[in-house]
């Protein structure tokens, strides 16, 4: 259970109060709301003893309460502490498009792709939302970001644009040029797969057993790539990103510059953040 005080200045008051009933240590740490000044406080009455009189007269919440109120409750603290979380999702996710065997498995790299721009979309929400809360300093900062954001056919508006695009209709967006020198093709199914029935072919995006062709279950299956050379293109990738033209256009390598971007605002934010509470 928590309990919701009115402000960050009225909690660390009342939380010096419990520390120095309890005789010493910090019995827990504030968790502030995202976007109101309301900040909630750990409760739980059989560690605080006499002390949960303090507590009394605020009011109580439940873990389901607190989510519903919009509170994020995890590893990372502070207003931004779902932002971080969200970007901690993005790394992960660019760290396993970057690793060369998920490269080469192109039905992979193309579903955590477009789950990356899903994710990067989620986290610019999450921090747009905190800053236009909190109002002031925050979100006159936040106003030039979204200039970034918008600046059309540079790379963060096209990674937008492509992800909302691919959710809403049929274009596609990659190209998978290849040049294959040799034939080398194995004809055993990943450990896992069951025997069967199955066609192998050969395409600019590897290797491939069709399993269960013409039922409900056909799959292509990925069996690597052959003797060549093998590249994913984007299409219509940017050419700019923050004013400078992109030397890389290689995915991977957008993707890295658009990680890189939200590591560097979300951790200006952040620092602004904890600014403004230290006053």
């Amino acid at each position: 259970m928590y309990k919701k005080l009115p402000s960050l200045e009225e909690a660390r008051i009342v939380l010096a109060r419990i520390n120095e009933c309890l005789g010493g240590g910090n019995y827990t740490d504030p968790i502030p709301h995202p976007t109101k000044n309301d900040v909630l406080l750990k409760f739980v009455p059989e560690d605080l003893g006499e002390c949960k009189d303090i507590l009394v007269k605020y009011p109580t919440l439940t873990a389901d309460q607190v989510g519903v109120e919009g509170w994020y409750i995890g590893y990372f603290s502070g207003c931004f502490g779902k932002s971080r979380a969200k970007l901690e999702e993005a790394q992960l996710l660019y760290e396993a498009l970057a690793d060369p065997p998920v490269k080469d498995n192109r039905p992979v790299f193309r579903a955590l792709f477009f789950a990356y721009l899903s994710t990067l979309y989620s986290l610019q929400e999450s921090i747009q939302k905190v800053c236009e809360g909190r109002k002031g300093t925050l979100e006159e900062w936040w106003q030039l970001r979204s200039k970034e954001l918008k600046a059309k056919n540079e790379l963060l508006f096209c990674f937008n644009k492509i992800g909302n695009r691919d959710k809403h209709n049929h274009e596609n967006f990659f190209r998978y040029p290849a040049k294959v020198y040799g034939i080398n093709i194995s004809t055993n199914l990943p450990p896992g797969w069951p025997s069967g029935q199955y066609r192998v072919i050969m395409s600019g995006e590897g290797n491939f057993a069709l399993f269960d062709e013409g039922k409900k279950t056909f799959r292509r299956i990925p069996l690597g790539l052959g003797q060549g050379q093998y590249t994913i293109e984007l299409i219509g990738a940017p050419a700019r990103h923050l004013g400078q033209p992109i030397v890389d256009c290689d995915v991977v390598a957008l993707c890295r510059l658009a990680r890189e971007y939200f590591e560097d605002i979300l951790f200006q934010a952040e620092a602004m953040e904890k600014e403004d509470a230290s006053v």
